[in-house]
């Protein structure tokens, strides 16, 4: 009798503790599985909402994005594209068929004040995601950009920046 009662009194003391240990460590692994940071970039420290909204739009259409929503009035994802397939730059189509990438596009902007005639002035930054599936696997995983799609995102902050240069803002 004394047997069986020792018994449950290990079970009540242990069963908890390796819950505990089994929860912390499955949540800790999902901490450490999404370390991957996407890029951002700051466009303008101060420019309208309309004006970086428009011509964001432009630049990332003459690089083969699609514009999923825009709302100017709002500050976090203001602008979302949808995401577009890239090129691995793999020389097998096979392999190429075998390892899916895609990236896409959001605008973020921070109120910094008024100009004029309550015309709301922002602080802009454009943030890219890049993920990589296998064509047997249907979970898409964030992954840091390659140094090919790294440069191209620069070219498109630098093609925002000289758009919204025309219009009179310096950088």
């Amino acid at each position: 009798m004394n047997d069986s009662k020792l018994r449950s009194a290990l079970v009540r003391f242990w069963l908890p503790v390796l819950a505990v240990i089994l929860f912390s460590s499955c949540s800790l692994f999902k901490r450490q599985g999404s370390s991957v940071e996407p890029l951002i970039f700051d466009i303008g420290p101060r420019t309208t909402r309309a004006d970086v909204v428009r011509q964001t739009t432009v630049a990332l259409n003459s690089f083969g994005f699609l514009i999923e929503y825009t709302d100017a009035r709002k500050d976090y994802s203001a602008l979302v594209t949808e995401w577009r397939r890239v090129d691995t730059g793999l020389d097998d189509p096979d392999l190429q068929e075998a390892i899916q990438t895609r990236d896409r596009a959001l605008l973020h902007m921070s109120p910094r004040g008024y100009q004029g005639d309550r015309v709301s002035l922002v602080v802009s930054k454009l943030q890219f995601e890049v993920q990589l599936k296998m064509a047997d696997d249907d979970v898409w995983n964030t992954i840091d950009a390659p140094q090919e799609l790294v440069g191209e995102y620069k070219q498109i902050i630098n093609e925002i920046r000289r758009r919204l240069s025309v219009k009179g803002y310096k950088f």
